[in-house]
């Protein structure tokens, strides 16, 4: 059955006229097509089609939808990634303040952001991967300021290569650079003073020129200022020893 009166509308059986997106660029509004939208008359007789709504058994079933009576499912737009049949609940494509934690493989939000942040500052597009799951990853990427995510489920899955969500992670990470390998190597390297026991990280391991020896090796001169604690005690080639 024909629901959409809009002159021209190739799928008039998956939404009402109320549900019809107008093409012209900049125009964006619905209610109306192509068509009536250069012509005033067209436009006007098409408005006493706009209080109809979709049977009740086609009516969309995404969760929150504000215009469920007017299209299908399957006719649902996402806002995120622009694609058809879901919402942004369920959506692979979120904002990162949107991602639940235990996606993120515990890593903070706030480690991703200063080194998404600090590394953009010196190559545009970088992208980060975090694998969740023993085949799930999530990619994250710097995009208009803000960090937007790509979760794939299967990601090394051979299968999975063949699907639409695949695709348009291809799509996603165009043109940007993987540098998960630095972000993992800078989060991880936390080090505990051999002094005082007291734990520092990457951010708080400065290198300095003292005469005094390393109070591990006792051999090197102290190259190494621990400023949580300020502890100037060790050696380069000792801090790679530390735990």
């Amino acid at each position: 059955m024909t629901y959409c009166k809009v002159k021209g509308c190739r799928y008039p059986n998956t939404h009402t006229t109320s549900g019809h997106k107008c093409g012209i660029k900049g125009c964006q509004e619905f209610g109306h097509g192509q068509l009536e939208h250069y012509n005033k008359d067209m436009k006007d007789y098409i408005k006493q089609f706009h209080h109809e709504i979709l049977p009740l058994q086609l009516h969309c079933t995404i969760i929150n939808c504000p215009f469920s009576k007017y299209h299908t499912t399957e006719t649902h737009h996402c806002r995120m990634c622009k694609r058809f049949g879901h919402g942004i609940d369920t959506c692979i494509l979120k904002n990162l303040n949107n991602v639940d934690d235990y996606l993120l493989n515990q890593f903070s939000k706030q480690e991703i952001i200063n080194f998404i942040d600090e590394k953009s500052e010196q190559h545009n597009n970088i992208y980060i991967r975090i694998n969740s799951s023993y085949d799930d990853s999530l990619f994250i990427k710097k995009y208009n300021e803000e960090l937007i995510t790509c979760f794939i489920s299967d990601y090394y899955e051979q299968y999975q290569r063949n699907t639409e969500d695949y695709q348009f992670l291809l799509k996603f990470l165009n043109g940007f650079i993987d540098n998960t390998d630095e972000f993992i190597d800078n989060i991880n390297i936390v080090k505990e003073c051999p002094m005082c026991r007291t734990q520092n990280s990457k951010n708080d391991i400065e290198e300095i020129f003292c005469d005094a020896e390393c109070c591990v090796c006792l051999t090197n001169k102290v190259e190494i200022c621990f400023k949580k604690c300020k502890h100037a005690c060790v050696c380069k080639i000792c801090l790679k020893k530390l735990t």
